[in-house]
């Protein structure tokens, strides 16, 4: 199977879909967004964390990039060092760059890598196609 991308990948490129996922058990919604490859074949999947100040649109170059070459990308945004800390000046960023928000973001990741791997797990709709144990099926020559 090939993962390169040309032109008739990039005619079908799909566009991204935005969303939010809820942890419920910190009562935090995590926005996101998600862009899946052309086709229905069995894909890798890509987590982005944007840095400092960022917001699920960062990154999308990459995004892009990625998706053409075959990969599922998820963009997740985190709320408390997002884009939101420069309209509320140099206490909100000098906030956004704490231990407390460090470990928040360390938890965000922790939640999306459970959320996707329950989605994969239920063989719901286009999760299916996630490899979770994409290393394993990369054949060997």
């Amino acid at each position: 199977m090939t993962l390169g991308a040309g032109p008739t990948a990039r005619a079908q490129e799909q566009p991204p879909v935005d969303a939010a996922w809820t942890d419920t058990s910190r009562g935090r919604s995590l926005p996101l967004r998600l862009r899946w490859p052309p086709g229905e074949g069995p894909c890798g999947l890509i987590v982005h964390s944007h840095g400092l100040g960022g917001n699920r649109e960062g990154g999308d170059v990459w995004g892009r990039a990625w998706q053409q070459a075959g990969f599922a990308v998820l963009h997740l945004q985190h709320p408390g060092s997002d884009t939101e800390v420069f309209r509320h000046g140099l206490p909100a960023l000098r906030a956004a760059a704490s231990a407390e928000q460090l470990l928040a973001r360390i938890r965000d990741m922790q939640f999306a890598v459970d959320e996707i791997t329950r989605r994969v797990a239920s063989r719901a709709a286009v999760w299916s196609r996630v490899w979770l144990d994409a290393l394993s099926r990369v054949p060997t020559t």
